[in-house]
């Protein structure tokens, strides 16, 4: 089952005997004759030399040729091409190109991945990442109490405590470090010793 069709070379036709099932390589001629025709009337060529020169390349055995060249080079591209994302996904990635630029472009996404395993297996041993957490303040003991300000009547007297841990990242703050509370006695002062204690407080 043959058809034959006519291709225009400009000096007459050539007769072409192609299988009627490859419809692709029939289009495919057809276009590259129209091309090269386009070229040699855009260039203006009408030499002989040239002219023939062109038709031994648009016959079809040279087209079958070029057609299956091109066609194994296209084949070994995809071959390269699924090899290459094979090794990037597997686990002969650090032995290829493609993988090592993989890894050098991807090490972001490799620290990631390292700490969230390292989570899960804490978390699955029961314990938590080291975080920050509120600290509260903590104060000493009190200290002794003062001497009362006053030797007689009524006066104050005050203890303190110190700051042993300061509150950080928002815990509770600290409570009062002084207290006061009245002293004195129950006998009244002289109006003189009553200044004298007051300014010496």
């Amino acid at each position: 089952m043959h058809c034959r069709y006519w291709t225009t070379t400009g000096n007459g036709q050539m007769v072409t005997d192609v299988p009627r099932d490859n419809k692709a390589a029939i289009m495919d001629s057809i276009a590259s004759s129209y091309a090269l025709q386009r070229q040699r009337i855009a260039s203006g060529a009408t030499a002989a030399p040239k002219i023939s020169k062109l038709e031994g390349k648009i016959g079809w055995p040279y087209y079958q040729k070029y057609k299956q060249t091109a066609e194994a080079q296209k084949a070994q591209i995809f071959e390269d091409i699924q090899r290459k994302m094979a090794n990037a996904t597997g686990s002969g990635s650090r032995n290829g190109v493609l993988g090592r630029s993989w890894n050098s472009t991807d090490i972001t996404t490799q620290r990631q991945h390292r700490l969230r395993m390292k989570h899960h297996r804490l978390t699955s041993k029961g314990k938590r990442l080291r975080t920050r957490p509120p600290r509260d303040c903590k104060v000493g003991e009190w200290g002794p109490w003062s001497a009362c300000s006053r030797s007689c009547g009524v006066g104050e007297t005050q203890r303190t405590r110190k700051i042993t841990i300061k509150p950080r990242r928002g815990g509770s703050s600290c409570p009062p470090l002084k207290e006061t509370k009245w002293c004195g006695s129950a006998s009244p002062c002289s109006d003189g010793k009553s200044i004298l204690d007051s300014y010496q407080w």
